[in-house]
């Protein structure tokens, strides 16, 4: 089942094209910036997260904003608006829970921002915790999807961030992209072992590249196990499972 965001604003220019982008990983509804409406939206969707767009509205409204600041506490927020109204929301919305962006905007990041923002507001069920990291949103989402009704899946979108989920969940389980921009899995396994909340949790590696060298180069990292890109559902079940001795 897919995570439902709360889109809010005019589907229009900046905020069609992040519709398109974000529908692809999860469930999407669209509103007005109206109070009533997005009030009656929240509490029926039940929404991850919400994404508020201004770029359009001919003015701030502030009392939408100390609104959503006052009765939705809990609830991230992606706030994209230009740069002379951001000060205006952000000085009403303040906290963790909110993220500020304004045009131009990467799509990609968007992806990336709505998993830090959900990752921020989870609470553990009780169940045994998977962290996958990985830099694609699609791939974090398939994973999610085949994992979370038997456990707590975790996701993080680059090793860095990674890293410091680890630290702060201590997962039962790693699932680590071997290919990633920036810090790659290798860096970040060598980076787990030797802090010492994560160097006892099992690594599975994910990786794309099926080559020879590349199969030897992992292996050789003695990690819990290794899987190839694109994930097969049932090898990735039974591989947790293997792992965890579920």
């Amino acid at each position: 089942m897919k995570d439902k965001i709360l889109m809010v604003g005019k589907l229009t220019g900046v905020l069609a094209n992040i519709h398109e982008t974000v529908s692809s990983a999860y469930e999407v509804q669209i509103c007005d910036i109206q109070q009533k409406s997005v009030s009656g939206l929240i509490k029926v969707v039940r929404p991850a997260m919400m994404i508020i767009c201004t770029i359009g509205e001919y003015d701030v409204d502030k009392e939408f904003f100390r609104w959503l600041h006052k009765e939705n506490p809990g609830l991230p927020a992606m706030i994209i608006s230009t740069k002379v109204d951001e000060p205006t929301i952000a000085a009403i919305c303040q906290g963790s829970q909110y993220i500020y962006l304004s045009p131009p905007v990467d799509l990609d990041t968007i992806l990336s921002r709505c998993v830090e923002l959900m990752e921020k507001s989870r609470v553990k069920s009780g169940k045994k915790t998977i962290l996958t990291i990985d830099d694609s949103p699609v791939v974090l989402r398939n994973v999610k999807a085949v994992l979370e009704d038997k456990y707590d899946v975790y996701l993080a979108t680059g090793g860095e961030m990674g890293i410091k989920k680890a630290m702060e969940a201590a997962p039962d389980l790693i699932l680590l992209d071997y290919e990633m921009p920036g810090m790659d899995g290798r860096e970040t396994f060598l980076n787990l072992q030797v802090e010492e909340k994560t160097e006892g949790i099992p690594v599975v590696f994910l990786t794309g590249v099926a080559d020879r060298k590349r199969v030897t180069e992992v292996a050789s990292m003695h990690p819990a196990g290794y899987m190839l890109k694109p994930i097969d559902a049932d090898i990735l079940l039974n591989t947790v499972k293997e792992v965890l001795g579920d």
